[in-house]
């Protein structure tokens, strides 16, 4: 109503109440700067609340941000981390690791990969830390991997010599060129291990996604001196709903489809972008359609 009466531009501070399943991330009852700006461009969007944002965390904590803040898109951010909403204080990315293991007699990976599948990995810097064999194969972390839906946890340690061992089809199906290939993809050093996961795009970034924030916890890998702060920009505007065998909304469904992709709204990118600080989405925009 402010808008069709001539005000293009307003700021609301609510009180909201999210009328959505509860989540561990998710308050339901929370106050929210709501920015309702028309005919307002994505970077003028962007640069209003990167603004906002350093002013605040300036005069309230004397911590000053980058400017501007860095962005990754939703394709960069799901492949490096396999999260929307990744947590970059620490380095541990993840890797597709497909193409070496294209002739692999492994059937796990074999199998994956014959399916339309893909094989990705991360590897973790233990240091002084080792995980046992059992821990692996039926510890906490191989835990956190079937609760992910994972079926298992392939894995690889790295010797002191630079030799590898783990699940021993695994290890003998790599040939001395493959083994190096793999390590050096990763700059594997002695005491690290190699985590894996395998079959659809999206089950394989769910599982290394809470395998990653698991071990950064469990080996204090995460700087909290740090402020991760960055923007993911371009998602998609669809996913393929595979119950109900229809599109739907990914994002949200009031944002416009980028112009470059509107003759193809099947893989369209949507004028949508968040803010993600420390791991946590904390702002999310649009342009609405």
């Amino acid at each position: 109503m402010l808008m069709v009466s001539g005000f293009d531009k307003y700021y609301q501070i609510a009180r909201c109440f999210r009328d959505e399943d509860l989540r561990a991330d998710r308050q339901p009852e929370f106050t929210q700067l709501d920015m309702e700006m028309a005919f307002t461009s994505m970077e003028d969007m962007l640069k209003l609340n990167e603004d906002l944002i350093r002013k605040v965390f300036q005069e309230i904590q004397g911590v000053q941000l980058p400017n501007p803040f860095p962005r990754l898109t939703y394709a960069e951010a799901m492949s490096r981390y396999g999260s929307d909403r990744p947590d970059t204080r620490f380095d541990v990315e993840l890797r597709n690791v497909s193409d070496i293991f294209s002739n692999t007699t492994f059937k796990v990976f074999s199998d994956a990969l014959a399916s339309g599948g893909i094989i990705k990995a991360l590897c973790v810097p233990c240091g002084t830390k080792t995980y046992s064999n059992t821990a692996l194969k039926k510890g906490d972390i191989y835990k956190e991997a079937i609760k992910s839906g994972a079926k298992g946890l392939p894995f690889l340690k790295v010797l002191n010599d630079g030799s590898i061992e783990g699940i021993p089809a695994l290890v003998s199906s790599l040939d001395t060129s493959k083994k190096e290939e793999l390590l050096n993809q990763f700059s594997a050093v002695p005491d690290d291990l190699i985590l894996f996961a395998v079959g659809h795009h999206a089950e394989v970034n769910k599982t290394l996604d809470r395998l990653r924030i698991y071990v950064a916890h469990e080996l204090g890998l995460i700087d909290n001196s740090r402020h991760s702060i960055l923007w993911v920009t371009d998602f998609p505007m669809f996913e393929w709903n595979d119950s109900e065998q229809r599109l739907e909304a990914l994002h949200h469904p009031f944002t416009a489809p980028n112009p470059e992709d509107i003759n193809d709204l099947s893989s369209a990118r949507a004028l949508a972008y968040d803010m993600v600080y420390n791991g946590v989405e904390v702002h999310n925009s649009c342009s609405p359609h």
